[in-house]
Formats: structure tokens, C-alpha cells, sequence
């Protein structure tokens, strides 16, 4: 019984795991296409997740402001 609950157990964990793992995977692909300032390449990442329009605009803003500071004019205000 107690080999039982401990294989159980461990499926459980890899189980959770590989979960996770997808879930990141998809959260790093969309913050990856934020960050490259294409509005095109956003729209068809995001319409594999059925957003509401609303969302679609969130998202937007979220990478215009990307485009109004991009990484290097960050970097160099910081570090000058």
C-alpha cells in the first residue's frame, strides 16, 4: 500500500510539473512577441487564447509602451 501512495505521489508531481512547464512556455512566447513591438505578430500569438477585444487592447498598450522606451533607452538611462 505504501509503494502505492508513493508512485502515486510521484506521478502526481511530474504530472504537475509538466503542466507548469507548458504554462510557462506559453507565458514566455507572449512576453517575448510584447517585447519585440510588432502589433501583427501580438494579435496572431494572443488569438490562440480567444481574448475578448479589450484584452487584444490591454495588450497593445502594454507593448506601445515597449515601443515608446525600448530596451536600449532604458538600459543607457540607468547605467550613464
Amino acid at each position: 500500500m505504501k509503494i502505492t501512495g508513493a508512485v502515486f505521489s510521484l506521478l502526481l508531481v511530474v504530472a504537475l510539473c509538466s503542466q507548469y512547464a507548458e504554462g510557462c512556455l506559453g507565458f514566455y512566447v507572449t512576453f517575448t512577441v510584447l517585447v519585440l513591438r510588432n502589433p501583427v505578430l501580438l494579435e496572431m500569438d494572443l488569438s490562440k487564447y480567444g481574448p475578448t477585444p479589450a484584452e487584444i487592447q490591454a495588450f497593445k498598450k502594454i507593448q506601445e509602451c515597449y515601443q515608446e522606451n525600448s530596451f536600449k533607452k532604458r538600459y543607457w538611462m540607468h547605467h550613464s
